[in-house]
């Protein structure tokens, strides 16, 4: 498991595996950190995450996720107003069920309230409307012969990431000809929502990647006294001791530059930091990781990666505000 209980984070977390997940357990959570919510329904949820690090599941590439909460006070949430202002009209980093275009609000049927789709044994759960649906099952596809896109010739390109590119993505269409009965529209929407998932990396592998999603205050939103949950989709780790090595470095590094203006918390900061680390990854020393050499955070992290690409084949990338396409770009920011 890429990330463990207590584990690179201020807070206690809260960690549970898929199996174990309970809904009772979730909405005491929730309840926890926003005392006024009313929760009357909970239904499948594949990964979540309150705060920093609190809830990590293990989860698979077939696992779409689902979201409804439904709650009956549209007031718990008034600080948020001016969020739910936005959100109405803001690009969701998720796919999302639209009614039309005009409303961009997150589709309902009935008193269920849907943000994304989950898959399991071959069918679909969250909507009922076929052409969202066989939309779904476009993505699915997509998802499953990226990875054969990705390795099945040296002639084609062997970009990691999901492109957001239209003519790309076009391309990867055309050359699955499996894909079938995809409108403009869906396409559209595709190329649209695309944008949002340029941290999905190693196609390959996400069989066995770990991902988790944040729930904040800016990914809710109400509408028809109902609490709509945003999935946020904040990374997808590969679980590979050396891909998890990096990421963990780079959380703890994270965390530090937060605390850039109290020394003396930075200290105390990195003391647990230390230990909770070495915890995960006997026989590396923390200290020495985040001081050795005289180059800045980003830079040392960005170096660690370097050494530890170097040593393995050069398909772990990372999202760090920007895109990582090679060993060579990596090359170019630690030589800066």
């Amino acid at each position: 498991m890429l990330f463990k209980e207590n584990i690179f984070s201020v807070k206690h977390p809260t960690f549970s595996p898929l199996k174990d997940f309970d809904k009772t357990e979730l909405s005491e959570i929730i309840k926890k950190h926003y005392p006024s919510l009313i929760i009357t329904g909970i239904e499948k949820i594949g990964a979540f995450e309150i705060n920093s690090n609190n809830w990590k599941i293990e989860s698979g590439l077939e696992s779409f996720i689902l979201k409804k909460v439904d709650i009956s006070k549209s007031e718990a949430l008034s600080t948020q107003a001016d969020w739910t202002s936005q959100l109405q009209t803001y690009a969701f980093p998720t796919l999302r069920f639209l009614k039309n275009k005009e409303e961009r609000l997150i589709s309902t049927e009935g008193n269920d309230v849907y943000c994304i789709t989950y898959f399991e044994d071959g069918h679909y759960f969250g909507s009922s409307y076929d052409e969202w649906i066989d939309l779904l099952r476009n993505l699915k596809l997509l998802f499953d012969y990226s990875a054969k896109y990705k390795s099945s010739s040296s002639l084609i390109p062997s970009r990691i990431f999901f492109t957001s590119d239209e003519d790309q993505l076009i391309a990867q269409i055309k050359f699955f000809p499996e894909i079938k009965n995809i409108t403009n529209t869906q396409l559209s929407l595709i190329i649209e929502e695309y944008k949002q998932l340029k941290q999905i990396f190693q196609a390959k592998k996400l069989k066995h990647s770990v991902f988790h999603i944040d729930i904040h205050p800016h990914n809710l939103i109400i509408n028809n006294n109902k609490l709509i949950l945003l999935t946020d989709f904040e990374s997808f780790q590969v679980t590979t001791t050396e891909v998890s090595l990096g990421f963990g470095i780079y959380k703890c590094m994270r965390q530090l530059l937060t605390l850039e203006n109290d020394p003396l918390r930075i200290k105390e900061r990195i003391l647990e930091l230390k230990i909770q680390f070495e915890t995960i990854f006997p026989g590396y020393d923390f200290i020495e990781l985040l001081t050795l050499g005289k180059i800045d955070i980003l830079k040392r992290l960005l170096f660690i990666l370097k050494e530890i690409l170097d040593k393995k084949e050069p398909k772990w990338l990372f999202m760090l505000g920007t895109q990582l396409d090679s060993l060579e770009e990596i090359n170019k920011i630690t030589k800066l």
